[in-house]
């Protein structure tokens, strides 16, 4: 929807995307990127994101899904992985979030240089400021390039009243 840019041209539906691809949302735009396992990506306004590594290694058949979060925001749902050495993280400049198959959301703002992850199903390792964590359902963090909080309680979801009344 909107104004959404795969390498400078306009993103097409359907449009294959693969490693080294640079995407781009614009206000009010997003994408959602589906990819081969049925994992989804889904990139909000505002948001550059890089596909770093997509593919399979041929010696193991491992799998390799690898982005790169320039500014903004994204929304992963990860199929599990199958194999031992498969590989799906979310890099920004000042963290890593890795995963097996959850559902997660990532977050950096590059004029401030802080990042975010905050979990809603499953756990995700997150690498930052010379500390791991694993971040549980229902949690996150923030990172900077010099410190990571303590893990932290995500608010509840709102909840919506009447929705069928005229607003």
């Amino acid at each position: 929807r909107g104004t959404v840019l795969i390498d400078g041209a306009m993103a097409q539906r359907g449009a294959i995307v693969g490693e080294g691809a640079n995407i781009r949302t614009d206000s009010r735009s997003f994408v959602t990127l589906q990819l081969a396992d049925g994992s989804l990506l889904t990139v909000p306004s505002g948001s550059r994101l890089q596909v770093l590594d997509l593919h399979r290694i041929a010696l193991t058949g491992a799998v390799v899904k690898r982005f790169q979060l320039g500014n903004g925001r994204v929304e992963t749902e990860v199929s599990p992985l199958k194999q031992r050495d498969d590989r799906c993280e979310v890099k920004t400049p000042v963290a890593v979030a890795a995963v097996r198959g959850t559902r997660f959301r990532v977050s950096y703002a590059e004029t401030a240089q802080q990042g975010a992850t905050e979990v809603l199903e499953g756990h995700v390792a997150v690498s930052g400021a010379r500390q791991q964590l694993t971040v549980d359902p229902g949690q996150g963090v923030s990172v900077s390039p010099s410190t990571m909080s303590e893990r932290q309680t995500l608010l509840p979801a709102p909840t919506a009243l009447d929705m069928d009344k005229v607003q």
